[in-house]
């Protein structure tokens, strides 16, 4: 490996693929514009964890970085050596431009594709203008309501959401596009003035509003999946992971055996088995020529309304249920990484892999399980 100043370090000098950590990415699709510029706490996300990429990466690639330097010793701290695989700055893309052959971002969106062409990238590795624009329509929950939610409703006007608030009292308002945590809404059964200008300002400048029932949740997980070039999708595995207030905080790293012994005790085998092979129904021809790489499907079980057969409410809980697509991510999720990481080793057996915030930076922590409350609470 050699250092190109302090802009790049390859030791390849053949065709690469250029990974690209940008979070921000749900935030770009929202705006659905250049120039984009990230909020504060997104940008520093990226530049905190941009080596990140170097997990998956294959031999020969390139990530992109703000500082070298920095990328290689976070990599060390984190107790990673990956000496296959190079980073590099935007002022040095343009000593790579005709040895990328492909870019594979955290996911795709005209921002991106924006600032790797003003870096030299060249369009005709990246997709077109065309192609993001349909990537977006299918990032929206207005998509994922038509297709993959089946009680789920996308409205244009205050007086339809009015209606279906009318008819199902307690629900959750979601905006199309959106980040982690944000852009969603609780409504008890009526709307009050501060979320109805609220769902106003987002059907101005986003077409309308997703509606869903509000679930009683007990357990948040995830499917993975990777798309090919043909359509063709791979399951990765499951995800379980918890959030705070909508936001995402960590992952369990077990073996897939485990998490499905998990979850099988309060769902059947079956019926996940049946989620993820009608998501691979809808999606595929969707995606096909059109978006390739790695996306996930966020769900959850919830405890259903207990209902007496006389009086309407049972002092018996029932059996969890289980809501098959919370969110459609389109992109790489956090949970890709925890795959990732546990397909590592024993080194990462049985840990919680969190994103952590101390005051200053963003961190990628790989801790072992303890007997905190909050890690029972993930584990249950």
């Amino acid at each position: 490996m050699r250092t190109l100043g302090r802009f790049v370090r390859f030791s390849y000098l053949c065709s690469m693929i250029l990974h690209v950590f940008n979070p921000e990415h749900d935030m770009a699709l929202a705006a659905g514009r250049v120039p984009f510029t990230a909020p504060h706490a997104g940008r520093q996300l990226r530049n905190d964890l941009d080596f990140m990429p170097a997990l998956w990466a294959k031999r020969g690639d390139v990530v992109l970085v703000n500082d070298v330097d920095n990328a290689f010793d976070k990599l060390r701290h984190l107790g990673m050596q990956v000496p296959e695989v190079d980073f590099v700055t935007l002022q040095g893309l343009g000593l790579l431009r005709h040895k990328i052959s492909g870019v594979s971002p955290w996911g795709w969106d005209i921002s991106i594709k924006h600032q790797l062409t003003h870096a030299g990238v060249e369009g005709e590795v990246m997709p077109s203008d065309g192609q993001l624009e349909a990537i977006r329509r299918l990032s929206s929950r207005e998509w994922a309501a038509a297709h993959l939610q089946g009680q789920a409703v996308f409205v244009a006007n205050l007086t339809e959401l009015e209606h279906v608030i009318d008819d199902w009292r307690a629900c959750v308002l979601k905006s199309p596009w959106s980040c982690s945590g944000r852009g969603v809404r609780y409504v008890g059964g009526k709307l009050d003035t501060s979320t109805a200008k609220w769902v106003a300002n987002i059907i101005a400048r986003q077409g309308g509003i997703a509606i869903e029932p509000y679930y009683n949740k007990v357990i948040d997980f995830g499917m993975e999946f990777e798309a090919g070039a043909d359509g063709t999708i791979t399951y990765c595995g499951l995800s379980l992971f918890h959030t705070v207030k909508g936001a995402y905080v960590g992952n369990l790293l077990v073996s897939e055996q485990e998490k499905e012994d998990f979850l099988a005790r309060y769902i059947s085998r079956e019926t996940l088995r049946k989620a993820r092979e009608k998501a691979i129904k809808v999606i595929s021809p969707a995606i096909r020529n059109l978006y390739q790489g790695p996306f996930g499907i966020d769900m959850m079980l919830y405890r259903p309304k207990e209902v007496n057969e006389i009086e309407g409410v049972s002092d018996t809980p029932q059996p969890l249920k289980l809501n098959a697509c919370v969110e459609l991510n389109l992109r790489r999720t956090m949970g890709h990484v925890a795959l990732v990481l546990r397909a590592l080793g024993n080194k990462y057996e049985r840990r919680l892999m969190r994103i952590e915030y101390d005051g200053n930076r963003y961190h990628l922590r790989v801790n072992r399980i303890s007997a905190s409350q909050e890690e029972r609470d993930i584990l249950l």
